[in-house]
């Protein structure tokens, strides 16, 4: 596998695919001593709404992981604006914002009875099974093309 990528390939492609909403009830575990939901948890439940989008865009992760390739998280952030606590329903809202043949990056926004209480981010990068630099498995380049085809003819906000 070459490790030089070439350059027209790296250019992100803007896209505004959104918006899968992945609900989730906070379990007493995920609570800290103030009965807070502890800070490591949003990681989580923005990993189980990025696996549940690309199962419902068809490239469930078992499918793209039965192959040569993987992804691997390159960047993730969060920043909390409010609390949550034990048995609240909350609703992750994931949107791919940008991609290439090689990356994607996701928003999540996270959300308590409508309102925000959290924002995240990931970026996810193809490696090869040896972990060099390898394109996104063809199956998930096939739909994320005919994502930003559709995104691209309407409007989302």
């Amino acid at each position: 596998m070459d490790r030089n990528l070439p350059v027209k390939d790296i250019r992100m492609r803007e896209t505004c695919f959104s918006d899968l909403e992945v609900p989730i009830r906070v379990r007493y575990c995920e609570t800290d001593k103030m009965g807070v939901v502890h800070h490591s948890n949003y990681i989580r439940y923005m990993e189980i709404a990025r696996m549940a989008w690309l199962e419902a865009i068809g490239c469930p992760f078992t499918q793209i992981e039965r192959g040569e390739t993987r992804l691997m998280i390159t960047e993730i952030s969060c920043t909390y604006r409010a609390p949550a606590t034990f048995d609240d329903f909350l609703q992750v809202h994931t949107i791919l914002e940008k991609w290439n043949k090689f990356r994607l990056s996701f928003l999540f926004l996270i959300k308590k009875e409508g309102r925000i209480i959290a924002k995240g981010g990931s970026s996810l990068a193809a490696v090869s099974i040896e972990g060099y630099p390898a394109p996104l498995p063809e199956i998930l380049l096939k739909r994320l093309s005919e994502i930003d085809v559709t995104s691209s003819q309407h409007e989302h906000h």
